[in-house]
């Protein structure tokens, strides 16, 4: 597509939301401790999407949509432990339901806490 990188990014958020509005919280608890093999393709799905969204990213800082003055070394590092967030059960247990918690990272991740501009 020739959207932006942050129409692309509105596109993103629409489908997390969606996606989190399919599961309840205990289900997804369950889901992600019924199996090894399960968990294990769960992922390496998630490892081929992060690929996929990183290079997303090292475009759209070329084209001067993302900040250039932090590190890919440094997006990469922080997208890694947020996905691994999605499992800690601390911060699940600050969240009665998925959908506001994942509006939460992927909003601290995109736009921190200063806001959109």
């Amino acid at each position: 597509q020739s959207s932006s990188f942050a129409e692309k990014i509105d596109q993103f958020l629409k489908m997390k939301m969606e996606y989190a509005k399919s599961f309840s919280k205990e289900f997804y608890l369950d889901f992600i401790n019924l199996s090894p093999n399960i968990h294990q393709k769960i992922i390496t799905y998630t490892q081929k999407s992060q690929l996929q969204f990183i290079k997303l990213i090292k475009q759209a800082q070329k084209k001067g949509e993302v900040r250039k003055d932090i590190s890919m070394k440094f997006i990469t590092f922080m997208q890694n432990h947020i996905f691994e967030l999605r499992e800690d059960e601390k911060l699940l247990g600050l969240y009665s339901d998925l959908e506001k918690m994942t509006m939460d990272m992927v909003n601290f991740y995109f736009y921190g806490i200063l806001g959109k501009k």
